[in-house]
């Protein structure tokens, strides 16, 4: 349904009004596109309304009879254009006027306009089909010279001028040439220009389609013979077509620009059928019934073979080819060139030729539509590209939708259709192939189609298994969606493959669309049907286990581990045999491959206790890592980074599925070896990997090993002490290794790695850079802390709390959530902070639930109170993730209920400002919603300094909306605290110049607090603190900047600085002076835009606050400070600055040092004196 006709009718009706207009004229348009283009989808949805859209915009454009109307036409055309954009032009032009009346007008505009201008293309085109449909009336042409010629005074007959247009319109390089085409096929096929025009205008095509001619005309021409072909009637241009035949041929356009290659195929089809009758093969396959009803009957009552049927009988070939002797050298030269257009190097080019064999082959004798088969598969060869693969299944599939595809041709398809669905090329890094998988999709979604229950019953085991293969096992989204389509075409027309309505409600069309949901989870739940088990194996274990992507092997690793429960015996037996030999290949994709594999059937099997190795496999797995070791780290001592991922990942599986190996001293020695030659490596999932493994070993391998016990607590101190060497790869990968130590074996040495890792996670000078160093400890303290805690003294039940530190250990955590370190990644101190959080709030809760009572004041309120305003702060700072990770540590220390927190400082208070529900369901992202409830908690004085702190920093945010919102958030509680408690306000105002004094000379804060009061002295939410002497708020932030920007530098903190003085100004007398002597130094500052900037300020602040201002001459210092270029050279500016000070009754800045000045330049002078005067 068409809602917004009459919407769309009121725009193209307004187009008269707003033509003139052309900012009016293009909203009307992109309101009238938007409003169109919805129905791209579902254009059929325009068809009822058609016509009165068309004769809307036609009626404007038969209006625009005038030059000065000329945009009035161009505009309605164009609205009309878009009408056939979306529903076609076939379905638009016949729904078009086709008065003889409107022939004349749109010939002259046609001939006169300057097709080429591409501010009118649209106009051309819309025309140009017009005219297609108007040319075609029955009326013979001549009878219009007449009138015509009258009106318009040209001598050239109606014919002759319509063939100059369609020529002028053919070499055009857009829409114009594209529609011209139908133009010219439909004008000549008329009888009275087929005698005068017809042999003159193919003449003219034919001698174009050379390499003399231009691109555009041999395109035109190339386009135009096509047309012809197809529209005009057979006895008509069967005269023309061994000549126009020939020159395509001798054109040799095959070596030519894509579009030439894609009309070329076009003509070349349409005169291999215009040389035979239109006559639809008798041989063909007619399938019948193909009712989906019917068809899922049958499935239902378990009979899909016997589905209903009315094919006939056998394939007759009853029909007559006089002409096949006739042109019998012709078609076998159209059919050499088809089929050598099958492996053009465009796809639009090889599907023209696919679909110009199946035309043509259903004009032949069967036999020899036998021999286009026999050919077409001689294609699939493996010296043949991927474009000759992709093409000839394009041509498999139109053979099959024609039913030219004769079931008994099906036994030698089948085969190369699944040869092409696991099509893979490898080139170099990449593969190509996705696009043969994705057409031998649609083959079999064609045979569907095409063939009868009863045909396809032999091939179905084989192509149900093939597509659910693709299904689930293709690298590419797209071949994975096509093959699940064929594959419910398959279920839904033939009826009879196994399990098929299960399996596609397991696979639909989302499910498969991720990569890791199908390998590991659709995968399993069809493999769980005994047809496909094995087959679902094997292809894992031929084609994917040595994949090109490294995701893809280990997902094929993940899978497979995921299939053994399902066939046990096979994987062991079979599977396992196929991948051990190849585990040492020098390739490393099969060898990365096949050790991932193995290592995951292996702890497969060992779940499901249905690991039996044999001898040769024991010794084959234990020899991996030396063998590997040998033939790939051999002379380097470097390695393959995927070697090293995939023998971390071995060792791991062998330890976990405990394999006898514990006597083999030398092969652990080799192995830990590794291991901690991978944690020192420069790649993160190599560390990552090899710290698993590590982990995984010593607690198999020295825990559960009599031989190794008595070396645990000696290794695990030696290796705890290598934390902390001058390295950092080292002590990060070292840190994530101990973190991941089950508690059986960091408590042999439990007091050295708790240390060994608290100085790893504390900043020192010398490890000040090193923030992912101290991440990955504070992250191993939390795993550690994170095992149950007791007060006993023995380790049966979890860690003793004496054997903790806990004041290092909330001092180093605290210290943490400080770290704010940068370099040029930027806050690298923010993955400190959230590993911080996330540890200290392990270890809250943790002692918590050891001490539930709070007997042992294992959590005193003072801490406390420093853990959550620590907490707090982060959830109002500017990083998201830091936010977030904040907010979800607060959540879990708050409403933490089993029993709550006894010590928690204000937790009543603080539920009723974050309750669970709001806290659970909120996006700590979204700033508008978190920042004003923390905005109030500043009114508790255990949490004001630190949560005043986060807003500081967020205020002074290159982020608009975190800017917008901390200062939001503030101006609220300051504007409640204005009228009911004044007293906040100066306890909010003094914490505010404590903080700034605890961080002098740190930029990070300061610049930060600079803008951020300067925005809350903006607002007015200070005012009252300015406005009387006796507060001293003012005079102490005017000291404080002074303070911060002597000798400073940095642009950015000097205008934040001058801002800030400038907003004073609307305090006292005594601090508009003060303010005032400070600004006037920096109308001469040694940096042309310091002045500029503060010239600037100034008299913006003086238009602002000009009343608080005590000076008769205001209006003259502004006329001095707007008028006055403070770029230029210093000492040309002085005088303009000192007759300011005049005006203002200020003291003129004096120079200091003047006798060690003189020997300078006059910019570093004057930067000493500026310097010298701020410190004064």
């Amino acid at each position: 349904m068409f809602l917004e006709k009459d919407e769309v009718l009121s725009l193209i009706n307004s187009v008269e009004e707003v033509y003139g207009n052309p900012g009016d004229a293009e909203r009307c348009y992109e309101n009238y596109r938007k409003i169109i283009d919805r129905y791209q989808e579902q254009p059929h949805l325009l068809d009822r309304h058609l016509e009165s859209l068309i004769d809307a915009c036609l009626s404007i454009a038969r209006k625009a009879s005038s030059a000065q109307t000329l945009p009035l036409k161009h505009l309605s055309l164009k609205f009309l254009r878009q009408i056939f954009k979306v529903r076609g032009p076939k379905e638009v032009v016949k729904r078009m006027p086709h008065e003889i009346s409107d022939l004349a007008p749109v010939l002259t505009f046609l001939e006169n306009e300057n097709l080429d201008d591409s501010s009118c293309w649209e106009s051309g085109y819309v025309l140009v089909m017009w005219l297609s449909i108007l040319v075609i009336n029955p009326f013979h042409l001549k009878l219009l010279d007449g009138s015509l010629e009258a009106e318009s005074g040209n001598k050239l007959s109606i014919a002759q001028r319509l063939m100059n247009v369609c020529k002028k319109c053919l070499v055009l390089n857009n829409n114009i040439g594209q529609a011209a085409p139908v133009l010219i096929s439909k004008l000549l096929a008329r009888p009275d220009m087929l005698e005068m025009y017809m042999s003159s205008f193919i003449d003219w095509a034919v001698s174009n389609l050379d390499n003399k001619a231009t691109f555009g005309v041999r395109i035109g021409s190339f386009a135009a013979l096509s047309a012809i072909f197809k529209h005009a009637k057979r006895q008509d241009v069967l005269p023309y077509g061994t000549k126009v035949l020939d020159a395509v041929l001798a054109s040799d356009f095959a070596r030519d620009d894509t579009l030439i290659r894609k009309h070329g195929m076009k003509l070349i089809q349409r005169i291999g059928t215009m040389f035979m009758k239109t006559v639809v093969a008798p041989w063909r396959y007619q399938r019948g019934c193909r009712s989906l009803v019917n068809n899922l009957k049958a499935y239902n009552q378990g009979d899909a073979a016997n589905a209903p049927s009315q094919n006939g009988d056998t394939f007759k070939d009853s029909a007559e080819y006089e002409e096949l002797e006739q042109f019998s050298s012709e078609i076998e030269s159209i059919l050499d060139k088809l089929l050598e257009g099958l492996k053009d190097r465009d796809t639009v080019v090889r599907w023209s030729a696919a679909k110009g064999i199946g035309r043509v082959t259903n004009r032949l004798p069967r036999e020899y539509g036998d021999e286009v088969v026999e050919s077409l598969l001689q294609i699939f060869s493996d010296r043949e590209s991927s474009g000759a693969w992709h093409g000839g299944c394009l041509a498999l599939a139109e053979l099959g939708r024609r039913g030219l595809l004769l079931p008994e041709r099906l036994a030698s398809v089948v085969p190369v259709v699944k040869k092409a669905l696991i099509y893979d090329e490898i080139r170099g890094n990449f593969s190509v192939g996705g696009h043969v998988r994705d057409a031998a999709c649609y083959v079999l979604w064609a045979f569907a189609r095409a063939f009868e229950p009863t045909v396809v019953e032999p091939f179905v085991h084989e192509i149900a298994t093939a597509l659910i293969i693709a299904m689930v096992f293709d690298r590419e989204v797209n071949c994975r969606r096509a093959a699940s389509a064929a594959f419910q075409e398959n279920v839904g027309r033939q009826g009879n493959f196994p399990h098929g309505i299960e399996i596609v409600t397991i696979a639909d069309y989302f499910a498969i669309g991720s990569r890791n949901n199908a390998f590991t989870k659709i995968s399993f739940e069809i493999a769980k049907y005994s047809e496909y088990t094995r087959p679902m194996i094997d292809h894992l274990i031929d084609l994917k286990f040595n994949h090109f992507d490294t995701s893809v092997r280990e997902l094929t690793a993940e899978a497979l581990a995921n299939m053994v429960d399902l066939d046990p015996e096979y994987v062991q037996e079979v599977t396992l045999n196929k991948l051990l030999p190849v585990c040492a290949e020098m390739d490393n994709h099969t060898s990365h491959g096949a050790i991932l594999c193995v290592s995951a059937v292996v702890v497969a099997l060992k779940k499901v206790e249905k690991l039996s190795l044999s001898g040769n496999n024991t010794v084959d797995i234990k020899n991996i890592v030396p063998s590997i070791l040998y033939r790939k780290f051999r002379g380097s001592h470097r390695g393959n980074e995927l070697m090293r991922q995939a023998l971390s990942v071995h060792i791991k599986s062998c330890s976990q599925a405990k394999l006898p190996y514990h006597a083999e001293s030398k092969l652990l020695t080799t192995w830990q070896s590794l291991l901690e030659e991978n944690l020192s490596y420069m790649e993160v999932n190599v560390r990552t990997k090899a710290a698993d493994a590590l982990s995984a070993m010593v607690a198999e391998y020295y825990v559960n090993n009599p031989h190794r016990v008595d070396l645990l607590e000696e290794f695990v101190v030696n290796f705890a002490k290598t934390l902390n060497g001058t390295v950092l790869i080292t002590r990060m990968g070292y840190s994530i290794a101990l973190g991941k130590f089950p508690l059986e074996v960091t408590k042999t040495a439990f007091s050295t790695v708790i240390s060994e890792l608290l100085k790893c996670a504390t900043i020192t000078p010398e490890t000040t850079a090193w923030a992912e160093a101290r991440k990955d400890a504070t992250n191993a303290l939390a795993e550690i802390l994170s095992s149950p805690m007791t007060k006993n003294d023995t380790w049966e039940d979890g860690i003793p709390v004496k054997s903790l530190n806990l004041p290092d250990l909330f001092a180093t955590f605290l210290t943490g959530m400080k770290d704010y370190t940068t370099d040029k990644r930027g806050d690298v101190g923010s993955w400190v902070r959230e590993a911080s959080m996330g540890a200290i709030k392990v270890l809250v809760l943790g002692l918590h639930k050891c001490d539930p009572t709070g007997d042992l004041n294992l959590l005193p309120r003072q801490l406390m109170i420093k853990i959550i305003g620590q907490i707090g702060k982060q959830c109002v700072e500017k990083i998201d993730n830091v936010r977030v990770l904040a907010g979800n540590a607060l959540t879990d220390l708050l409403h933490y209920s089993d029993p709550p927190i006894p010590t928690y400082p204000r937790r009543e208070e603080l539920v009723e400002f974050f309750p669970k529900d709001f806290c659970t369901a909120v996006n700590w992202r979204a700033t508008a919603l978190t920042f004003p409830r923390f905005a109030k908690v500043i009114a508790y004085e255990e949490f004001s300094y630190d949560i005043l702190s986060g807003f500081v920093i967020s205020g002074g945010s290159l982020s608009d909306t975190i800017l917008k919102d901390a200062h939001g958030a503030i101006n609220s509680y300051l504007y409640e605290c204005e009228t009911s408690n004044k007293k906040e306000l100066l306890r909010v105002g003094q914490i505010l110049l404590e903080i700034f004094r605890n961080n002098f000379k740190v930029e990070r804060i300061t610049v930060s607090w600079m803008k951020f009061v300067s925005q809350l002295l903006q607002s007015g939410q200070f005012h009252t603190l300015l406005a009387t002497d006796n507060d001293s708020f003012g005079e102490e932030v005017i000291a404080a900047v002074k303070e911060e920007l002597f000798k400073s530098n940095r642009v950015e903190k000097l205008v934040a600085g001058i801002e800030l003085l400038c907003e004073t100004l609307q305090g006292s007398k005594l601090l508009v002076r003060s303010a005032l002597k400070r600004l006037v130094v920096y109308l001469c500052h040694a940096y042309p835009r310091i002045r500029a900037v503060t010239a600037q300020k100034m008299f913006e602040a003086f238009l602002t606050y000009g009343d608080n201002i005590e000076s008769s001459n205001l209006d003259e210092a502004m006329n001095i400070l707007s008028e006055h270029r403070w770029e230029l050279n210093i000492e040309v500016l002085r005088p303009a600055r000192n007759q300011i000070c005049e005006l203002l009754n200020i003291p003129q800045p004096v120079l200091k040092n003047t006798d060690s000045a003189t020997s300078i330049s006059p910019a570093t002078s004057s930067s000493s004196s500026t310097t010298n005067i701020a410190r004064n």
